[in-house]
C-alpha cells in the first residue's frame, strides 16, 4: 500500500469532487432548459364506479412529474405500429384527463403532477378495432408520448431490452418471496408488528400493462357476443 500516499488520496477527493460538482451543474442546466420529466406511475387496474353505471371496466393511468421548464397544453397518445403485409402502419390513440378532456390547459410547472388515463369504456369501435391488432406491446414498439403545445417532448417506449432474462428473475423472485412471507403478528399491548424478511426486487413491465389492457378489452367483446346470443339486455360487467 505504498502507493496509496496523503498526495493521492487528496488528489482523489478532489477528483470526485469535481465530477459531482460538473454533474450538478449539467443537471441544473437541464432542469432550467429543457423538459425533464419522471415517469411516476404506470399501471391498468380495474374498478366499477358510477361514471359507468357501476359496470366493470379497465383503465391506464399514467402519472409523470415536472422537473424541467413549465409546459402548457399536454395531451398523450398511446402510439404502436403494425403490419399490414406491404410494411407497418402505425396507431396513435389519445388519452384523457381526470376532467375527462384530451388537452390538459394551464401551466404544468416544475414540481407539478399530471395524469392521463385511457378507459375502456370510452373507446368506440375504431379504436376497439385498432386495439384488437395490438397483439404484443413489446415486440409492435408501442409508446406513450406526451405532447405540449403539439410538439413532442417525451417519449417512453415500453420496449423492454433484455426482457426474457428479466422475466426470468421475476419468476424466480416471486417464488423465492413466497417462500419467505411477512409475519404479521399482535403483541400483548395490541399494537400490530410487521417482520420483513428478505426478498427481491422485481422487473417493472410497462408493455405488460398494455397487454392486459388490451385482453380485457378483447374478454368483454368475448362477454358481449355471449350475452347478445343469450338475448340478455343489460349485465353488470358489461354496462
Amino acid at each position: 500500500m505504498e502507493w496509496l500516499t496523503p498526495q493521492l488520496c487528496i488528489s482523489m477527493c478532489a477528483l470526485v469532487t469535481a465530477v459531482s460538482s460538473l454533474y450538478v451543474a449539467v443537471s441544473n442546466y437541464r432542469r432550467s432548459n429543457y423538459p425533464v420529466l419522471r415517469l411516476c406511475q404506470f399501471e391498468t387496474d380495474y374498478t366499477s364506479s358510477e361514471e359507468n353505471n357501476s359496470a366493470l371496466f379497465a383503465r391506464i393511468q399514467v402519472t409523470l412529474q415536472n422537473f424541467g421548464i413549465p409546459l402548457s397544453k399536454l395531451s398523450m397518445s398511446l402510439k404502436f405500429k403494425v403490419p399490414d403485409g406491404v410494411g407497418t402502419c402505425a396507431y396513435s390513440l389519445g388519452l384523457g384527463t381526470d376532467d375527462g378532456t384530451s388537452i390538459r390547459d394551464g401551466q404544468f410547472a416544475k414540481g407539478m403532477y399530471v395524469r392521463f388515463i385511457l378507459k375502456s369504456y370510452k373507446l368506440d369501435s375504431i379504436a376497439r378495432s385498432w386495439m384488437s391488432r395490438l397483439i404484443c406491446a413489446r415486440s409492435q414498439h408501442t409508446s406513450v408520448q406526451l405532447f405540449a403545445d403539439k410538439y413532442l417532448v417525451w417519449q417512453h417506449r415500453l420496449h423492454d431490452r433484455f426482457w426474457w432474462i428479466k422475466s426470468k428473475w421475476n419468476w424466480m423472485a416471486v417464488k423465492w418471496n413466497r417462500l419467505w412471507k411477512q409475519d404479521v403478528r399482535v403483541d400483548e399491548s395490541g399494537k400490530i408488528k410487521l417482520t420483513s424478511y428478505c426478498r427481491l426486487p422485481l422487473f417493472r413491465s410497462d408493455a405488460w400493462h398494455v397487454d392486459q389492457f388490451v385482453r380485457f378489452l378483447a374478454d368483454e367483446a368475448k362477454r358481449r357476443s355471449n350475452a347478445e346470443a343469450s338475448g340478455l339486455s343489460h349485465s353488470p360487467l358489461l354496462g
